[in-house]
């Protein structure tokens, strides 16, 4: 609750301490405003102090009511929030964490499900995430009228490369698409290697086949 503003219910937490960190801790938090209901999510860094207490170094709020949200837990049925510790080497100086963001929605004639992933840097003065993108999903369509439906389904990983841009090490995202569809207009069951490399611009990490804004 150091972190957490006391009109919100807390829905989801987790809070660790990250071996390459001492004296710190990350939290993940989900909540609700009973105002509104509007579902907000958080990532933390805890400082320990001596005598045990913890007191944050940096908030940042994941999701938002603009369009700028990365990730918008308000139309989700469910949804909740991981800490990932895996090897995100930036450079030899340098790590980040990850924030895993796991929701599924549904409505008329489709669900859906979907993990993202986020990549945070320790820099108190710039707590925003540096890599933002949804690795896996699975997701159905179906026709009321019984003439048709598809799955699709997408799995991948973060890969860090050897190779560096701008002092900051590359990172490749891998892993395949699959897209099933049976319907009168179309038939398929086709499969796809995804491979996209991401590289650093000085702010985050921009995919290179797509445009950047000065």
């Amino acid at each position: 609750k150091t972190f957490i503003d006391n009109s919100e219910t807390v829905l989801s937490f987790e809070i660790k301490e990250p071996p390459f960190l001492k004296g710190n801790k990350l939290a993940v938090a989900m909540t609700s405003t009973e105002s509104n209901g509007r579902k907000k999510a958080y990532v933390a860094l805890l400082k320990i102090g001596t005598d045990g207490t913890l007191a944050p170094k940096w908030k940042y709020e994941i999701s938002s009511n603009d369009q700028k949200a990365e990730f918008d837990f308000r139309d989700l049925n469910d949804g909740k929030l991981s800490l990932d510790f895996a090897d995100y080497n930036l450079n030899s100086k340098e790590r980040a964490f990850g924030v895993r963001a796991h929701g599924c929605t549904s409505g008329s004639g489709a669900s859906a499900c979907e993990e993202q992933l986020l990549l945070f840097r320790f820099d108190a003065q710039a707590p925003g995430p540096i890599f933002s993108e949804v690795m896996n999903s699975e997701g159905s369509w179906w026709s009321h009228t019984g003439d048709g439906s598809g799955e699709t389904s997408k799995k991948s990983v973060l890969i860090v490369q050897k190779t560096q841009t701008n002092g900051m090490t590359d990172l490749a995202m891998q892993g395949s698409e699959t897209e099933k569809v049976d319907s009168p207009d179309k038939k398929s069951n086709g499969k796809n290697n995804l491979k996209r490399v991401f590289r650093w611009n000085g702010n985050i990490y921009f995919p290179v086949d797509s445009k950047q804004n000065d």
